[in-house]
């Protein structure tokens, strides 16, 4: 259909009104901004959790794929959340023992 009514193949110029990109996720410092994670290389604990994490732009509408990304991202920082906080309570009880 498209040849059809006489658009060529590449001939559309595609772009993507969502910024996106920006803020690369990447398994080292070299690949991207953030870490599959999220969380930013540079800066403990400081996350990123938008479209900016995707390695290019898509071209078409991110709702979904954000979802997916920040799922993960937002179940990464839960379990993390949850295993420092347990940690804590550990180091509390044996502090209290010690006193």
């Amino acid at each position: 259909k498209v040849k059809f009514i006489g658009i060529k193949e590449n001939g559309v110029g595609l772009f993507s009104a969502h910024q996106m990109g920006t803020c690369k996720m990447g398994v080292s410092r070299d690949a991207g901004a953030v870490r599959p994670t999220g969380e930013t290389w540079e800066i403990d604990n400081l996350f990123v959790c938008d479209t900016s994490v995707f390695p290019t732009p898509s071209g078409v509408n991110p709702m979904v794929t954000l979802a997916g990304v920040s799922y993960g991202i937002s179940q990464h920082i839960k379990r993390a959340t949850a295993k420092m906080t347990t940690s804590s309570r550990i180091a509390g009880r044996s502090m209290k023992s010690k006193l």
